[in-house]
C-alpha cells in the first residue's frame, strides 16, 4: 500500500493544470523546432491535452488514460510504424526539459533527477513502438536500464 504522507510524482509536479500547461507549452514551441516540427505536423488540436493525461497516469495520477483512451496498448498501437530516429526521440526529450524548467516545474533536486532519470517503458514508447514492433520497445529498454 502507497504511502500517503509521499506524494505521487504526479502529486509533486502539480497535478493535472501542471502537465496539461507543461504539453500546451511543449507543443507550441514543436511546431518552431525544425527537427520535431514535420512530425507533429498534422496533430490535432486536443494532442498536447492526450499526452498530459498520460503522463498523468504514468506517473502515479488518475488512470484517465486508460479509461478515455484505451490505455497502454492504444498508445502503443498509434506510434508503431512512425519511424524515428534517434534524434527526433533525444530532442523531444530535451525540448520537453526545456519546456518544464522554462514554465517553472519543480526543480528540487530529487524531482529533477527522476524527471531525467526516468525509464519507465511507458514514457519510453517511441523508442521501440516508432520502429513497428513492441519487441522493439523492450529491447531498447532493456538496454538503457
Amino acid at each position: 500500500m502507497a504511502d500517503k504522507s509521499v506524494p505521487t510524482l504526479f502529486e509533486w509536479l502539480g497535478g493535472m493544470p501542471a502537465l496539461d500547461r507543461l504539453m500546451s507549452r511543449f507543443y507550441e514551441r514543436v511546431k518552431d523546432d525544425p527537427i520535431l516540427a514535420p512530425i507533429f505536423a498534422k496533430m490535432s488540436g486536443d494532442h498536447p491535452h492526450h499526452v498530459a493525461v498520460f503522463l498523468a497516469e504514468v506517473l502515479g495520477g488518475p488512470t484517465g488514460y486508460s479509461e478515455q483512451f484505451g490505455g497502454h496498448p492504444r498508445m502503443i498501437q498509434r506510434h508503431l510504424n512512425r519511424h524515428l530516429t534517434q534524434a527526433q526521440r533525444r530532442q523531444w526529450v530535451s525540448l520537453l526539459l526545456d519546456t518544464a524548467d522554462q514554465i517553472g516545474m519543480p526543480d528540487d533536486p530529487d524531482t529533477a533527477r527522476s524527471r531525467r532519470g526516468s525509464k519507465s517503458p511507458d514514457a519510453e514508447v517511441g523508442l521501440g513502438g516508432s520502429q513497428g514492433t513492441v519487441q522493439g520497445l523492450s529491447a531498447v529498454v532493456g538496454e538503457q536500464r
